[in-house]
Parts: C-alpha cells; structure tokens; sequence
C-alpha cells in the first residue's frame, strides 16, 4: 500500500505545479525553507564579551579589526584608513620588478584576475586595492614608472610605500604561512607573498598566496560571498 500513496502523493505535487506553472512553483518550494549563505571567516584575535539586552545577559563576539594605518602614494600623499573606511580592501606587496624579476605575487594574474575584474565589474564598485611598492632608489620616481608602464587606475589601486606591518602583523591563527622572521620586507614575519582581504570595517576575512594563480582567481569569488553577506544582513535588519 506505501507504493499507490507515494504515487498518490508525488501526482498531487505535479498537478499543483502544472496549475501554477513550473517557476512559481519552485519560487514557493524554496521560500518556505531557510535558505543557509555561505559566509567568510574572520582572522585574527578576537573577544567574547558579555552584555545585556532586555534585561538579559548574551555573549556577542568582537572580531579582530587592523589598527589604523597610513601610507604615502605616488603623488607623495598621505592615504589613510579613513580613506578605505565604508570599502572592501584588499592588501599586498609589489616590487619595481614585477613581474620580471622577484615578485611577492604572481602580477600579471593578479592584474588580469583581480584588479581587471574589480575596475570593469559595477558589482565591484566599492573595492579597493593598497600595494605596497618595494623600490630600490628613487622610490617615488619608481612607483610612477610602475604605474605608467602597468596603466594602473589609481583611483581603486592604490600603490603606496610604508609600513604594512601596521596592517599584517597579526596572528591569523589557522593555517598561518609565516612562522620565521622576514629578511626582505622587514617584517616580524614572512608575509609578503599573502594578499590579504579586509572587509568594510576593517576586519580580515580573507587570505590569499598570490604567488599563485589558483589563488588570485578565488579572490574575486570571495569578495562576490562577502557582498552577498553584507547585503543579507542588511535585509535581515530590515
């Protein structure tokens, strides 16, 4: 008898989407599940604290945020944290060779794959890249024949000069690349191959070892699951 009730059953299900047309269907089939988002981690120390709201006693999570950091650009400009502040960001090193001689990252995919991707994407409008540039000379001079040579927009690619231990010196806690101290950036720790993704408040949410071309075409997918992250919440206060 269990057989004519599956029949029974799956005929009701078929004759209802008939009425109402395949997509209506499936549009009602799915709205009345939850629908699960996949979301990024975050890296990095964070705090359990403990609050109360409506007179009751919950525990929320204050995630690790970069410190405030500045640089100067080609233009000899200072650019800041609030100059990225309400942006997703993403941070590297580049050297005046790129991508001839030694290079952190593999640059000619990363300008096609992520850089490219983020100037002709409108989906990308609030995405910014800071690079740090490793010159040997005349620095300044240097960074403007890179960005001339690579026709770099500087209006989201943003190559500076600096100190981005204000930016990397964290421990990532989980599969952390670096473990010995850098002997070429001058950093605590070897991090200058690592393409890291910060989102609209600074958090880190993502890393990236761009001296891999597998690893800089994850980036803008990322960036895609952060913006569909960032929009859900945005409806869920709604």
């Amino acid at each position: 008898m269990e057989e004519p009730k599956k029949r029974s059953l799956l005929s009701k299900i078929l004759l209802f989407a008939g009425i109402l047309g395949f997509p209506a269907f499936f549009i009602i089939f799915f709205s009345l599940g939850k629908q699960r988002f996949e979301a990024l981690k975050y890296y990095g120390d964070h705090k359990i604290i403990t609050k109360t709201v409506d007179g009751k006693e919950i525990q929320d999570t204050i995630f690790y945020q970069v410190p405030g950091f500045k640089f100067k650009n080609h233009k000899n400009e200072t650019v800041s944290m609030d100059d990225f502040k309400g942006k997703i960001t993403l941070v590297n090193f580049v050297y005046k060779d790129c991508p001839n001689d030694f290079c952190p990252i593999d640059f000619q995919n990363f300008k096609m794959f992520v850089a490219d991707e983020i100037n002709k994407n409108k989906g990308f409008e609030d995405v910014r890249i800071i690079s740090l540039f490793v010159g040997e000379n005349d620095t300044l001079n240097e960074m403007k024949e890179f960005i001339k040579y690579h026709n770099i927009n500087t209006d989201k690619w943003n190559i500076v000069t600096g100190d981005m231990g204000q930016i990397y010196d964290t421990d990532m806690k989980t599969q952390n690349p670096w473990q010995e101290k850098d002997s070429i950036f001058g950093l605590e720790k070897v991090a200058y191959n690592m393409t890291l993704l910060l989102d609209r408040d600074m958090h880190i949410r993502g890393k990236y070892i761009t001296s891999q071309t597998s690893e800089n075409k994850r980036i803008t997918k990322e960036i895609s699951i952060l913006i569909r992250e960032e929009n859900e919440k945005k409806k869920q206060k709604n």
